[in-house]
């Protein structure tokens, strides 16, 4: 596998206009997520904080108060999430169309289904489906868990070391996962590639895979890398742009009444807090996120044997 070229490409997506309209609508969504949050964290702040220390049906109202934030805060979450999805998967066949890989038609219904692929494909990892001999590895750890459980329950100590035995064979399992995902993780652009349905998608995913593994997880890592450096330096001048809109809030000692002021004064500005915090990681995520997809769309070219598109070369003017 060529990974220099896998590198290289996943940055072909700066020339490529389309994908740019998809990066600023993603990071537009982001904002406005960041503000949605921001509102109805307020809110709940300003029922907190206006309840009085004692009286009857405070409890409940504020219980009442958190329950109805934390809903809200998670209904907007996955309309967000559903929609960057789809965004993100524009930008992945974007990718594959680079790598001349003619994809299918795309569109609502497709989305929905590759989302039931998706979580599929993690289940089947989990049970090594698609591979009979792990299959049953899956089984007897699980079995040993009920026996585990029920001799405890009647007081039985050989119970306790089942249990320990069957927590071992499931960390040393989690290899086996780990080894599933990466053999399924194909799957999702043979999806988008062919007109197939989910399990057809499923197994030639896996099939795709064979003796390719080690190659693939390179791959993987190499891009993971690079975006974790790109997270890291992006966190460090997050912290910068904190430590300038709230000065001092880096060197909080021990002193309560200090921490009691610059946490009234996050309070009290918590919208721009949480604008200088989260958006600058949010812009840097976003174009770490088509780096990803273009990346992953290169992995995918050639563990599919198609021809390798070389990064364009500037010829040097005489």
């Amino acid at each position: 596998m060529q990974y220099e070229t896998i590198l290289k490409n996943g940055f072909a997506w700066i020339r490529d206009k389309q994908v740019w309209i998809y990066v600023i609508t993603m990071i537009a969504l982001g904002v406005a997520g960041i503000l949605a949050i921001s509102f109805f964290v307020e809110d709940f702040l300003k029922i907190f904080l206006t309840v009085p220390v004692s009286g009857e049906g405070i409890g409940f109202n504020l219980l009442s108060g958190i329950i109805q934030t934390v809903l809200l805060l998670f209904v907007f979450g996955m309309i967000f999430s559903l929609i960057e999805g789809f965004l993100y998967t524009l930008i992945l066949l974007k990718g594959m169309n680079f790598y001349k890989i003619k994809t299918a038609s795309f569109g609502i219904e497709k989305y929905i289904k590759l989302i039931i692929l998706q979580i599929l494909s993690a289940i089947l990892a989990w049970i090594s489906y698609y591979d009979k001999r792990f299959f049953m590895v899956f089984i007897a750890i699980i079995v040993s868990y009920i026996i585990a459980i029920l001799l405890t329950i009647f007081g039985n100590t050989v119970g306790f070391i089942i249990l320990m035995l069957a927590i071992l064979a499931t960390i040393i399992y989690m290899f086996v996962v780990i080894y599933n995902s990466i053999r399924l993780s194909m799957a999702p652009f043979v999806f988008l590639e062919k007109e197939k349905g989910i399990f057809e998608s499923l197994r030639e995913g896996w099939n795709l895979t064979h003796g390719k593994v080690i190659d693939i997880l390179i791959a993987a890592i190499i891009i993971w890398v690079i975006i974790w450096i790109a997270s890291t330096i992006t966190g460090y001048f997050g912290q910068m742009l904190i430590s300038v809109f709230f000065p001092g809030f880096s060197n909080i000692g021990s002193d309560p009444a200090q921490a009691l002021q610059m946490l009234l004064l996050i309070i009290n500005n918590f919208t721009t807090f949480l604008l200088v915090m989260a958006v600058p990681s949010l812009i840097i995520g976003t174009i770490m996120k088509a780096f990803e997809a273009f990346g992953y769309a290169g992995i995918y070219s050639q563990v599919n044997g198609k021809p390798v598109k070389q990064p364009a070369v500037k010829k040097k003017s005489s």
